[in-house]
């Protein structure tokens, strides 16, 4: 789990993905930080199953799924992926080891500056950068145990992190390219996960489906589903 704006980082092994350990891992951060006011998920099926939806339902948390195929919306969590899955295989321990390592690289990763803010993700929870066994060099700090309230620091870096938010955003409007426009009948292929068959599938084909447009989504008439209770009382004032 990966805090939103001070970017503090939780990791938690489990045995597997179903719902029932998702729920488990939550009620441990609940124990320790307490119920967050909304969970950004992508579409796995724990985060999608009735379990889960009636877990965050009961607790107060509000669910956010990602749209599908855009990785961009769950960028920081996929960003904490690699950095971690990075620095599990540096350590070098065995493949069935790797869970006895994840503390470390939670203590490792919430104790280092962000390129942004020049601060780590603990100080922005806490105030404070915590005390560790490092080198000379912590001794020489002056400020490395001051405590800043945390108000008044986080109100610094939203500033900060505002400001770099727009220089980026300019930067990726540069190279931005202009929307296509698709004629009724003209073939789209569409980029898609290789189907699991339990073997590799790396070097399958990755735009294997093909589509025909029918016409533009803007086109479409809006509809939602019809209850049938309402469905009853249509038919019966007809």
């Amino acid at each position: 789990m990966v805090d939103n704006f001070t970017k503090f980082v939780v990791l938690q092994a489990v045995p597997s993905t179903k719902a029932e350990s998702l729920i488990e891992c939550v009620k441990r951060f609940v124990d320790m930080y307490g119920l967050p006011g909304r969970l950004i998920t992508d579409r796995g099926t724990c985060y999608t199953s009735g379990a889960f939806e009636q877990f965050c339902t009961d607790q107060g948390v509000k669910l956010i799924l990602t749209s599908s195929r855009h990785p961009q919306a769950y960028g920081q969590v996929e960003q904490t992926h690699s950095v971690v899955m990075a620095s599990l295989i540096t350590m070098g321990n065995e493949p069935n080891q790797w869970a006895e390592s994840l503390h470390e690289v939670q203590r490792l990763l919430n104790n280092s500056e962000t390129k942004v803010t020049s601060k780590t993700p603990c100080e922005m929870l806490h105030g404070y950068r915590p005390r560790f066994r490092q080198s000379i060099l912590r001794e020489l700090s002056k400020a490395v145990d001051n405590w800043e309230p945390p108000e008044k620091l986080r109100a610094v870096i939203r500033r900060q992190m505002e400001r770099e938010k727009e220089r980026r955003k300019a930067g990726y409007d540069e190279h931005r390219h202009n929307n296509l426009k698709y004629s009724v009948g003209e073939v789209v292929v569409m980029r898609r996960a290789p189907n699991s068959t339990g073997e590799s599938t790396k070097l399958d084909d990755s735009k294997s489906s093909r589509f025909a447009t029918t016409t533009h989504v803007s086109q479409l008439k809006c509809w939602k589903m019809v209850d049938e209770e309402d469905q009853a009382s249509e038919n019966t004032e007809l």
